[in-house]
C-alpha cells in the first residue's frame, strides 16, 4: 500500500518495490531458471520451501511454536504435525 502511495506513476514497476521484494523475486526467477535446465522435483520444491518457511517461523517466535503458527496462519496442532512429518531437527522444534 506504501509503495503505491508513494509512487509517482500511475503504474508501480519492478524499480519502485521495496529492496526485499527484489532480491525475493530475482530469486525466484533463478530458481526458474534452473529448473528449466535441471528439471526439479515439484513435491520437494514444495516442501523445502515449505520446511524454510516453517523453520523462519520459528526463528522469529524463539521457538514458541504458538507464535510460529500464528505467523503461518495455521493452527499450533497443524505446525506440529508438518514438523513431525518433515523430520525436523530437535533444535529447530523447540517448546
Amino acid at each position: 500500500k506504501r509503495t503505491i502511495v508513494l509512487c509517482e506513476n500511475p503504474i508501480v514497476g519492478f524499480d519502485e518495490l521495496p529492496e526485499h521484494i527484489q532480491q525475493n523475486s530475482m530469486s525466484i526467477q533463478q530458481n526458474e531458471e534452473a529448473v528449466l535446465e535441471e528439471g526439479l522435483s515439484l513435491d520437494k520444491a514444495v516442501k523445502d520451501y515449505e520446511k524454510k518457511l516453517i523453520l523462519d517461523a520459528l526463528e522469529k517466535s524463539e521457538g514458541i511454536k504458538t507464535k510460529a503458527a500464528k505467523l503461518l496462519n495455521i493452527k499450533r496442532t497443524t505446525l506440529v504435525e508438518k514438523i513431525k512429518k518433515q523430520d525436523f531437527s530437535k533444535t529447530a522444534a523447540v517448546s
